[in-house]
């Protein structure tokens, strides 16, 4: 009887123990392993601004291992981007840049960066303390920027 009743808590302890790991691991991608961010860029939110007022687009962002992080980037209705970044700042606020992604000159694409593993733990940690942004040079500053948030 004691051991049937043993059985029957571990049992309940594996069961919720893997209903947690299910639920932490609900924004991981599943191809990396690594959490997936995303952001809606619009204009309106650059800050200090004033960003592109018909400018838009979105980003995602994963982390393949401790020290990278994919970009998958789409903005529409802006000049030809020359920068995107990674911030650190919350809505409303405008903060530096933490991660820089290379060699955007396109209003579409796929690009990777190594970055500090302290940096992607942080960001994935409270992601609404980051912003992506995408600039040009009608928009030095940010032409469109999104909040990072839990994706997908």
């Amino acid at each position: 009887m004691r051991k049937a009743r043993l059985l029957a808590i571990l049992s309940l302890f594996g069961l919720v123990w893997a209903t947690g790991a299910v639920a932490a691991d609900e924004h991981k991608d599943k191809k990396t392993g690594g959490k997936t961010l995303t952001a809606t860029l619009t204009g309106s939110t650059e800050v200090p601004g004033p960003g592109d007022p018909d400018g838009s687009g979105e980003v995602t962002v994963t982390s393949e291992g401790q020290n990278r992080l994919c970009f998958d980037v789409k903005v529409s209705n802006i000049d030809p981007p020359t920068a995107a970044h990674i911030h650190k700042g919350s809505a409303g606020t405008s903060g530096p840049p933490v991660v820089t992604l290379p060699q955007v000159t396109s209003t579409t694409g796929k690009n990777c960066v190594e970055a500090d593993s302290k940096i992607i733990s942080e960001i994935q940690r409270s992601p609404a303390d980051y912003y992506f942004n995408v600039h040009n040079s009608k928009y030095p500053n940010g032409a469109v920027r999104g909040q990072l948030k839990m994706g997908r």
